[in-house]
């Protein structure tokens, strides 16, 4: 009977080492996988973010007697709480008045750490794209 004994602490002892090999593997993975699920989600939160600052900008931009600069100092408001430094923003004309009947705006936002994504490692330096053209009546 002792023989029985000994081999299932032999068993058990051997195990821990499969277990701490699984371990090593499965958390590298693990890690990838969260890691990735937070810079895709971080990427969606910036996209639409400045989705959100273009329909802003437009509607600043319906506004009478207006500028280019209120409306990207609008559209930056909104980027600002992101954390979101490097967008390019442009506005045509540059004085928005009575006698303007369409303004053009477009935003350009890179997916990179400087605007507070974790190193743009998954988003391999892409960026949002917008553009609208609101017609003023």
């Amino acid at each position: 009977m002792r023989s029985r004994k000994r081999s299932s602490t032999s068993s058990i002892h051997s195990r821990r080492g499969a277990t701490a090999t699984e371990f090593a593997v499965v958390l590298p993975i693990v890690l990838i996988i969260c890691f990735g699920l937070m810079e895709i989600s971080r990427a969606q939160t910036v996209r639409e973010t400045a989705r959100t600052a273009i329909i802003l900008g437009a509607r600043e931009a319906a506004v009478l007697n207006t500028d280019a600069d209120k409306v990207q100092m609008e559209m930056e408001r909104v980027l600002n709480p992101l954390g979101v430094s490097s967008s390019n923003i442009v506005v045509t004309p540059q004085l928005i008045n009575s006698d303007v009947d369409e303004v053009s705006i477009s935003i350009n936002v890179p997916y990179s750490s400087e605007n507070g994504n974790l190193a743009g490692r998954f988003m391999g330096g892409r960026s949002v794209n917008f553009a609208t053209q609101v017609a003023r009546r």
